[in-house]
């Protein structure tokens, strides 16, 4: 039976490939679409998007020792979705890379950061990259909702894991150079 650490690669593949299908699915829809106020927390896709992004690096920053940038969460990084596009995929392959240097040991080293309030932040790694994932598929799902009302078709976001999925992300797989 694979452990955590097989399990946290998976979920960093798996993110990859899920932010794959979701930008995909969002440079389909007209600007106007894109920044709509959808009345979601970060109102607009474009907004969910630049969110995801940013806690991603946050964490990712937090889980690697290096210094965490605090402010606000809902701060724009990015003004088009192509560069939010080409900073989220960049964003992933670290967190692909991270996740496949993990080891049992490595899961257990305490993590320490800023949060946005100035507080000392501290868990254990397996704990942050455990919150790491569910916060991205949270947000994964509002843009879903909100792609649903669009004329954009939302992309499957759960054929990952499972052998019998295996043939409907295989393109994907390839396209991005990796492995389930």
């Amino acid at each position: 039976m694979p452990g955590l650490v097989e399990h946290f690669r998976a979920m960093a593949r798996n993110s990859l490939w899920s932010n794959h299908r979701l930008h995909r699915a969002c440079a389909q829809l007209p600007t106007q679409e894109y920044f709509c106020d959808r009345g979601a927390f970060f109102r607009s896709i474009h907004g969910t998007l630049n969110h995801i992004l940013l806690v991603d690096r946050y964490y990712l920053a937090a889980v690697a020792g290096e210094h965490t940038e605090s402010g606000r969460l809902d701060r724009e990084l990015y003004p088009d979705l192509p560069s939010l596009t080409a900073a989220q995929v960049v964003a992933d392959r670290q967190l692909v890379a991270l996740c496949e240097a993990l080891t049992p040991e490595s899961l257990a080293v305490v993590a320490r950061w800023t949060d946005s309030d100035g507080d000392t932040c501290e868990d254990p790694i397996h704990v942050v990259l455990a919150h790491l994932f569910v916060h991205q598929i949270h947000h994964r799902g509002q843009i879903h909702n909100m792609l649903s009302g669009t004329r954009v078709k939302p992309p499957q976001l759960d054929e990952y894991l499972l052998s019998h999925d295996a043939p409907l992300r295989e393109a994907d797989l390839r396209e991005l150079g990796i492995g389930r």
